[in-house]
């Protein structure tokens, strides 16, 4: 899947894809080179500025001869996960308040 997005933060239909199984092709914006980093350059494949017939080229090339686990690796975004991480942040916030401390 290529989402040739020219601005954007995080993508919903990137994570969607993955949990199709579906490798992506993202710009390397917002927080797209983070979800490259939990699941994997196998499953992402991130490029510079607009989108060209040659990076659709490389990315089709990629996309045929990476090997691939048959399921992308997407526990990093399990909501358990971050269920857990997000209620570590809030008592972290809260003892550091308790302490007396500044955020």
């Amino acid at each position: 899947m290529v989402f040739p997005y020219s601005e954007i933060l995080n993508s919903g239909s990137a994570i969607l894809a993955l949990s199709y199984d579906r490798p992506i092709v993202v710009p390397n914006l917002g927080a797209l080179p983070e979800l490259r980093r939990l699941v994997g350059d196998a499953w992402v494949r991130g490029y510079e500025g607009d989108i060209t017939p040659g990076i659709l080229r490389e990315a089709l090339d990629w996309a045929y001869g990476t090997q691939r686990p048959p399921q992308a690796p997407l526990e990093p975004l399990d909501w358990s996960n971050i269920g857990g991480q997000t209620l570590d942040a809030y008592r972290a916030v809260l003892r550091n308040g308790a302490n007396g401390a500044t955020p």
